[in-house]
């Protein structure tokens, strides 16, 4: 069981990221979340293949976390 500290989830998914590398999926309940870890990796995810990556559905936590604008911090 994966365990995720909602109140620190930006250092718990890097904490993550350490141990399973800088792509990983895990889900929440059924709904499974993949997570990018690094800036050539999400550079290249959201701007060089923007197209590739766009139209994901929305995710209520994310949505509620980033009051409705889609942006995290971290």
């Amino acid at each position: 069981v994966l365990q995720v500290e909602v109140t620190q989830l930006i250092a718990s998914l890097r904490k993550l990221s350490e141990t399973y590398g800088p792509i990983f999926t895990f889900h929440l309940g059924s709904r499974p979340c993949v997570v990018l870890s690094g800036y050539r990796l999400l550079k290249e995810a959201l701007i060089d293949r923007a197209e590739e990556f766009s139209g994901r559905g929305d995710f209520p936590a994310v949505q509620q976390w980033s009051h409705g604008n889609g942006e995290t911090p971290g």
